[in-house]
């Protein structure tokens, strides 16, 4: 009788904390999204008819197809074509280049020049809009039968505020995050080689998902194969447009536009954001002392102690035999390496938090899946909400806070919100990947 009665009253309470912590999570998020009123929202509009990051990758498409070397594009020259094109002028600050992607990335701007960059930015918008809805599905698949649905997961990515972010500038994290979702879901597919050529799709727009290669190396010769087949593919596609000009300038002008853009108030989720404004600073903040060495080291130092505790636990994984039949924590795995995506950008503005949506969920489904104790269960869940809240705060909410810039040693801790958020991530992930429920085997 003394078994039988004990579950009985344990469980409504536990059902009714469920209940209780679901509100406070969604009163946490409406709380943080509107914590910036309208600002965000007419942030977006108005930027997407003129959209300052694909103003840029647009104008230098079009000089690339002229003929004419990208690596004139200053940024005088830069916001001339830009006026006649009918674009806004985009913001330079202290030489920084007017255009900054690997060269490969102009091959999906190509395209859309002829349309003309009113017409263009029109089509990469609704373009941005239905990959959102891919990328909905594809986040929903990983916890299927959950709430939200694909339908309602779309509505609220389309007002959150990194995908505002994104849509106001016409930033690429939007294609990114879908690629990398669609690449996780076939290797779970166990189709390896096809999510090594979408992995691979996304490291030829930005250098940063190349982050991704250690996991894939060490798990399938293949895939890493058709990924590394897929960047050279597509550097040999677009050596045409400029030949070895684009990638000089590339090399030549990376260094100057992250030390231009390091301490700027949008660069809330990179570790480099954060030691730059903290021991370097310029005109948008005020370090507690000026040590730009110890900036770059410690930057380096954190970065490596993230990526060797990736590295160790995924090699501990085993094989990918061994690792194949443990779904739950590979996916956790997998989530280490696309959080360093985000982490080590040098310059990690608010939309990259798009790319941290996948690693939530996958941390999630550890959580209801994984052979670990309530107390676990409960904790991960807590870290991945508090996360969401946080990462949903708009980024103008934290500007609005520690204006005018620039900003001091306080202030700039507070713009790093983002990124303290991604580094609890990184830490529920790192704690999933390596729990194999010696907790709930204790209870037991």
């Amino acid at each position: 009788m003394g078994m039988s009665a004990g579950p009985s009253p344990a469980t409504p309470p536990a059902r009714s904390g469920l209940r209780g912590g679901a509100l406070a999570f969604c009163v946490a998020m409406y709380g943080a999204w509107i914590s910036a009123a309208h600002i965000p929202l007419g942030a977006a509009v108005e930027g997407a008819v003129s959209p300052t990051d694909f103003t840029r990758d647009f104008i230098a498409a079009k000089v690339l197809l002229r003929g004419e070397p990208v690596s004139q594009l200053d940024g005088e020259r830069g916001n001339a074509e830009a006026v006649r094109a009918g674009a806004q002028p985009v913001i330079i600050i202290d030489g920084s280049p007017f255009h900054l992607h690997p060269p490969p990335a102009a091959l999906p701007i190509l395209p859309l020049v002829p349309l003309g960059f009113r017409l263009a930015s029109a089509v990469w918008l609704a373009l941005s809009i239905a990959l959102c809805g891919r990328l909905a599905w594809l986040l929903a698949a990983v916890r299927p039968g959950r709430w939200p649905q694909p339908g309602a997961l779309l509505a609220l990515l389309l007002v959150w505020p990194p995908v505002l972010t994104n849509l106001q500038l016409g930033q690429w994290s939007i294609v990114l995050a879908t690629l990398i979702a669609e690449g996780h879901r076939l290797w779970e597919r166990e189709r390896p080689g096809a999510a090594g050529a979408y992995l691979g799709a996304a490291a030829t727009l930005k250098l940063t998902p190349l982050a991704l290669v250690p996991f894939v190396a060490l798990r399938n010769r293949r895939a890493a194969l058709v990924l590394a087949g897929v960047v050279v593919a597509a550097c040999v596609a677009a050596f045409p447009l400029g030949h070895l000009d684009p990638w000089i300038a590339f090399a030549r002008d990376a260094g100057r536009n992250t030390r231009s853009w390091s301490a700027w108030w949008h660069n809330t989720l990179s570790l480099n954001g954060l030691f730059a404004r903290q021991l370097v600073g310029d005109r948008f903040s005020v370090p507690l002392i000026h040590l730009p060495g110890l900036a770059r080291a410690l930057t380096i130092a954190t970065g490596a102690a993230l990526a060797l505790t990736a590295l160790a636990l995924t090699a501990a994984g085993g094989g990918e035999a061994a690792a194949g039949r443990d779904r739950v924590r590979e996916g956790c795995r997998f989530s280490l390496w696309v959080i360093l995506i985000v982490v080590l950008n040098p310059l990690s503005w608010h939309h990259y938090a798009i790319l941290l949506l996948l690693p939530a969920a996958l941390i999630l489904r550890a959580a209801e899946e994984g052979d670990l104790a309530p107390a676990e269960r409960r904790r991960l869940r807590a870290v991945v909400a508090a996360a969401l809240v946080v990462l949903t705060v708009p980024k103008e909410t934290l500007f609005l806070i520690v204006r005018p810039l620039p900003t001091g040693p306080l202030g700039s801790l507070l713009l790093s919100l983002h990124l303290y958020a991604a580094l609890a991530l990184f830490g529920a992930a790192a704690y999933a990947a390596r729990a194999r429920g010696a907790t709930a085997r204790a209870a037991a």
